[in-house]
């Protein structure tokens, strides 16, 4: 088994660890690290969903806590909009509603999007710890102690990956806007197909990029999560040049 603890892309690592020393950081992070699974099928990807799916059921319990309560929400606007233009004034009861419904709506979904964050935060971690070890932790600890552990010591990280990604949408959503705009001043045949193509395109190729900068530096063991993940930003765009 210890044969299978190789060093990830021993000739390629060697290469970007000689591009980093040509650009003036000859002590830069190294890109080797240990990697037990190498097998990236479709049966290695569902067994490694199998044995984290204590993470899968838990993401699942908090969409329906959060659907239940937003459910609990919803009445509570509504009500509360009736009995104060019943009862006060009916400029109330529609401020009343618009400010649960608009501004609470907010809120909530950036409390729902953090949450699962965090959850998913987790489950990269015991992902790369299976993919990259094998074992959780030191053998003795359990998927969520492991996971929330993880997260609690890089919460800056964490934090930093969570902006980046509403980011990324926020970038997406300004994209999709341009596109839309150009398929209606060019309407070619077919112009909605490829504007729904490469939306699709985007989203799927951008959805997990701060996943990626998380599961990359804990398979290496970065310190510096701010040098880390500039460095994997540049290896990830780089990397279908290179293929």
């Amino acid at each position: 088994m210890s044969d299978m603890s190789l060093s990830n892309g021993g000739g390629r690592s060697g290469e970007w660890r000689a591009a980093g020393q040509s650009q003036g950081s000859p002590q830069g992070p190294s890109h080797s690290y240990p990697l037990l699974v190498r097998d990236h099928g479709l049966g290695t990807a569902l067994k490694l969903l199998l044995e984290t799916l204590p993470y899968a059921l838990a993401r699942w319990g908090v969409l329906l806590g959060f659907a239940a309560a937003c459910a609990i929400w919803a009445f509570v606007a509504v009500g509360g909009a009736v009995w104060l233009g019943t009862h006060v004034a009916s400029v109330f009861g529609y401020c009343w509603l618009l400010g649960i419904l608009l501004l609470g709506g907010w809120i909530w979904g950036a409390v729902l999007r953090y949450t699962l964050h965090m959850i998913a935060c987790g489950h990269v971690a015991v992902l790369t710890e299976l993919i990259t070890h094998g074992r959780i932790g030191n053998g003795s600890e359990g998927q969520f102690a492991y996971g929330r552990r993880i997260v609690m010591d890089r919460f800056g990280e964490v934090a930093v990956l969570f902006g980046l990604g509403a980011l990324i949408r926020a970038v997406l959503r300004a994209f999709h806007n341009a596109l839309d705009s150009l398929g209606e001043w060019l309407p070619a045949p077919g112009m909605k197909a490829i504007v729904g193509l490469l939306n699709t395109i985007l989203l799927a190729a951008t959805r997990y990029l701060d996943k990626v900068v998380l599961s990359y530096d804990l398979a290496r063991g970065g310190d510096d999560p701010g040098a880390t993940s500039g460095m994997a930003w540049s290896i990830i765009a780089r990397t279908p040049s290179r293929s």
